[in-house]
């Protein structure tokens, strides 16, 4: 199948012959004018668009491109980090001037559940001989006061060293037992040399909702907090 300009005049063309009207360079009407003479052309899989032979095709994947590195992104990251760094100082402010190690765990679940709307539940765990037992709730489902430190999720995130983070509590059933069954969590233990002292919970009812930077901020909001044991 050829392609050809339309004669001069009009008369019989060939057999087998598409005109292609004149400017479009498509052997089909445009299906809808675009600013500066451009064309819309059907194509596989989304649209083409052009003012002649090189078209504007790449004029569009250049604007793609410079969407990807706006500057309110890296603003936007800037003014989060900051806002975690100041939390951070206010939490171990606190934690500083707090009376009693009790105390300091109280109000580091309170600054931290009031300053981050994805924390929707803050929890503390004080160990109690074999046991974890709850010292402040703050919008926990409904759970056990007192879990067995000897197994179990919680037990198992208690006795690591760093904050555990548990993506999505769905796929962890036992999860369920304390409580937890949707959302993701993250566990800070809260030691020193002498041992456990208490656990720090977070909840989200969101999947995947901690990034490796509240791991960071997690881990120090519980180093701060061992330094108030009364072991230190």
């Amino acid at each position: 199948m050829r392609f050809t300009r339309p004669p001069p005049l009009h008369g019989p063309r060939l057999p087998g012959e598409i005109v292609v009207p004149p400017g479009t360079g498509f052997p089909w009407p445009a299906r809808g004018s675009r600013p500066g003479g451009a064309v819309e052309a059907p194509g596989r899989g989304g649209r083409a668009y052009g003012t002649g032979r090189r078209g504007r095709s790449h004029e569009v994947n250049m604007a793609l491109s410079r969407d990807e590195d706006k500057p309110w992104k890296t603003n936007l990251a800037r003014k989060s980090a900051a806002r975690r760094e100041q939390v951070l100082h206010d939490v171990e402010e606190a934690v500083k001037k707090a009376a009693s190690f009790e105390d300091a765990l109280r109000q580091a679940a309170e600054l931290m559940k009031k300053r981050f709307a994805r924390f929707s539940a803050v929890t503390v765990y004080v160990a109690d001989g074999e046991d974890l037992v709850v010292h402040t709730s703050l919008d926990r489902p409904a759970g056990p006061e007192r879990v067995w430190s000897g197994g179990g999720p919680l037990a198992d995130a208690a006795h690591g060293h760093t904050t555990t983070v548990v993506s999505d509590l769905s796929t962890s059933p036992q999860w369920g037992a304390v409580g937890l069954a949707t959302g993701s969590a993250a566990v800070a233990p809260i030691r020193t040399e002498a041992g456990l002292w208490a656990t720090l919970e977070i909840w989200s009812d969101f999947r995947d909702a901690f990034t490796p930077h509240d791991v960071k901020l997690l881990d120090r909001v519980a180093a701060a907090l061992a330094k108030k044991t009364p072991a230190t």
